[in-house]
């Protein structure tokens, strides 16, 4: 926290402005650092593409949100059962294993998925990222569905 004769400065002298400041900063939430992407953003592009629909903004990120939470149950599931590695039943993946094509390109990137899961002492199965592949082409099949239901031309964050 800066003190109040930086507030001050900073403020160009005003002793008003500063004390404001300071009295609000420490309720200001603080900023969380962006996550990185964990799909390829081509690919979902082309995924949208195949439709004949347009991917709206923000869908690459909402994408990559939905990997993290699966991530993030997944790992809550195997603290649960005190295991260090991630595998593919903790996923909620069961249901979608095999149902997509097996030529489809890799959506989820292995290597993030790897550091997300080492910064917290922990490992995947070789299976992982490709039920979270196939995770994510079931969601974005999904979206695609909910937005020609409603006679649109872009995917919306909103459809997924």
């Amino acid at each position: 926290m800066l003190s109040a004769s930086t507030w001050t400065r900073r403020a160009g002298g005003s002793v008003a402005l500063a004390a404001f400041v300071m009295a609000v900063a420490p309720t200001l939430p603080a900023y969380a650092k962006p996550k990185e992407i964990v799909v390829v953003g081509a690919t979902i592009k082309e995924v949208i593409a195949e439709a004949g629909l347009r991917p709206g903004p923000g869908l690459e990120e909402a994408v990559s949100d939905a990997v993290y939470r699966a991530l993030r149950k997944a790992i809550r599931r195997a603290a649960a059962n005190r295991r260090a590695r991630i595998a593919v039943f903790d996923l909620d993946a069961l249901t979608c294993i095999g149902a997509l094509p097996s030529g489809r390109a890799p959506i989820v990137l292995g290597d993030v998925v790897d550091r997300f899961l080492l910064k917290r002492g922990l490992v995947a199965d070789a299976g992982v990222v490709p039920a979270l592949s196939d995770q994510v082409y079931l969601l974005l099949a999904d979206a695609v569905r909910r937005t020609l239901e409603q006679t649109r031309q872009v995917t919306l964050v909103q459809d997924l």
